[in-house]
């Protein structure tokens, strides 16, 4: 009988030593904070990234200095690639097929992408269109011109 009161009374020892109390809020600080460290350059609130349905096929002609415009065709995957195609209308050699991958710009409302042959484009991504940026990342500022610039997504019925 004392065997098993001394059993009893260890093991409600035991127990009762093992269940110190932990500060919560404290570790929910550390892993907060860990985790804007490391996803500093994912960005917070709504943008094109995190809420349009951004993936798809996109068509459009945009001007060209030296013929009648490029037709072109852009497939955006959900895993960050990408093809495209490329038609120089009124060009003899004018078709041009690309694919590789694309990134999001920190704030998460324009991409970039590189072919396989480090060939680079940058486009703001808007609901169902993506708009064809210039080398510096900017939109066409001349108001006649900038709707040239729109690839409009195919919905698919």
């Amino acid at each position: 009988m004392k065997n098993k009161i001394l059993i009893l009374a260890f093991s409600t020892l035991l127990i009762t030593s093992c269940n110190k109390k932990v500060d919560d809020t404290k570790i929910e600080t550390t892993t907060a904070e860990t985790e804007i460290k490391t996803d500093s350059t994912i960005a917070v609130g709504d943008n094109s990234q995190n809420s349009l349905d951004w993936n798809g096929t996109y068509k459009g002609t945009i001007p060209c200095a030296d013929c009648e415009g490029i037709a072109m065709e852009i497939t955006l995957n959900k895993d960050l690639t990408f093809t495209s195609k490329s038609v120089y209308l009124g060009k003899e050699k004018n078709e041009f097929n690309e694919n590789g991958a694309f990134s999001w710009n920190k704030e998460g409302s324009g991409i970039t992408t590189i072919s396989q042959n480090k060939t680079t484009a940058m486009y703001k991504v808007g609901e169902n269109k993506l708009i064809r940026l210039n080398s510096e990342g900017k939109e066409n500022s001349d108001s006649k011109m900038a709707d040239m610039y729109v690839l409009n997504k195919e919905i698919s019925n």
